[in-house]
């Protein structure tokens, strides 16, 4: 695929996404807020979307946590590599419910593949890439 293909591919991934000073997203960078945490306890929600940042980081993939969408909504991760052969998001879910997961999936750009992980599973099963 030639360079001029690949440039027009992440421009189409990088208009999905709200790109602001207060968004907190930054390319390749995982940010974890301690507030979030109970008693210094990192949720499970949390440990599995760390464990997939790094899987996705170390197979050479580009990945922004927690993007405020431009239409709307903040998916835990989306992810590319580099010629945008492959790109898509990951929602890592703990505890749910089926509607809400529902409302994501009509929520999101369907121009990327959306995959669920849970954490009631274990994450090698789950995880193809």
């Amino acid at each position: 695929m030639d360079n001029y293909k690949i440039y027009k591919k992440k421009e189409k991934i990088k208009d999905f996404i709200k790109f602001n000073s207060l968004s907190g997203s930054k390319l390749n960078l995982f940010q974890y807020n301690i507030n979030k945490a109970k008693e210094l306890e990192i949720s499970l929600h949390e440990q599995f979307k760390f464990k997939v940042f790094c899987l996705l980081r170390n197979k050479g993939y580009s990945v922004l946590v927690e993007p405020e969408l431009k239409q709307g909504g903040r998916p835990d991760l989306v992810y590319w590599n580099e010629d945008c052969s492959i790109c898509g998001i990951f929602e890592i879910v703990s505890s749910e419910s089926e509607e809400s997961i529902k409302k994501k999936t009509c929520e999101y750009p369907i121009d990327l593949t959306l995959d669920f992980i849970y954490c009631s599973k274990p994450l090698e099963v789950q995880l193809t890439i």
